[in-house]
């Protein structure tokens, strides 16, 4: 099963500037895992150390919020997600 991860442009540092990769999963969760194995200096910029996902994180599957309890979301072949960065000011 492929699953296409993108990831916003401000956090491509964490996985070596690469945006776009195939990852397999059953989950939201399992796949942001597979992107991890390849790239473990993701880790941090992804899960909180008890493994939630960092709270400025936002989950979009295939285009639409995955919230809440976007690790649990169950994905399928073909599927797109994307990962970008909450920006709060005001």
């Amino acid at each position: 099963m492929s699953i296409k991860l993108i990831l916003d442009p401000i956090l491509d540092h964490l996985t070596g500037n690469t945006r776009e990769m195939e990852v397999e999963g059953a989950t939201i969760g399992e796949c942001l895992n597979a992107a991890v194995s390849r790239f473990p200096s993701a880790r941090p910029g992804f899960f909180q150390p008890g493994g939630e996902l960092i709270d400025y994180l936002n989950v979009l599957l295939n285009g639409k919020s995955a919230f809440p309890d976007e690790l649990n979301k169950k994905v399928k072949d073909g599927d797109e997600i994307r990962i970008v960065l909450i920006v709060g000011g005001g």
